[in-house]
Order: C-alpha cells, then structure tokens, then sequence
C-alpha cells in the first residue's frame, strides 16, 4: 500500500549576480485566509528553502532579503509540489 504525502515547495533565491542568498526569508501565505502562513527553512544541502507536508492550494509566496527589493507572487501548490524560483 503507498502512503500518501503532502507536496513538498522548494524555492531557490539568488541575486542579480547570481550568488545565493542564504538569509532570505521565504513565507508561503493561504490565499483562502484559513490556516497559517508558513516560513521555509533553509536546506543548505539543497541550496533551496524548502517546506514539507504544504496541503495543496493557493498561496501567496513572499520572499525578502536584507539590501534587496522583497517581491511576492501568487503561487498554486498542487499535488506534485511546487518549484520556483527567485531573484532579487
């Protein structure tokens, strides 16, 4: 029997220059208004913030660095997860 898991969001952020930024916060916000925003941590074996067990939907993914500009888009979670990518 295969057990079900929740989708897993993986975000990458890097500047203009292409450097990873390691202390950037990534939130990911219910675009429905019911249940709480999350943070992602920081994989480093990865090189991308990642969040397991987010239940499919709408969300609004929000991510922000010191010294840069934060931007924000409207994201949908589906059952094979979600990958995106950031630079700011």
């Amino acid at each position: 029997m295969k057990i079900a898991r929740e989708p897993t969001v993986e975000v990458i952020v890097h500047s203009y220059e292409r450097k990873p930024l390691g202390r950037a916060g990534v939130r990911l916000k219910p675009l429905s208004g019911q249940g709480k925003e999350l943070r992602l941590k920081l994989d480093r074996a990865r090189g991308a913030y990642r969040a397991d067990g987010v239940a499919p939907g709408e969300y609004l993914l929000r991510v922000q660095a010191e010294g840069y500009e934060p931007e924000e888009r409207q994201v949908v979670v589906d059952p094979g997860g979600l990958s995106e990518r950031f630079v700011l």
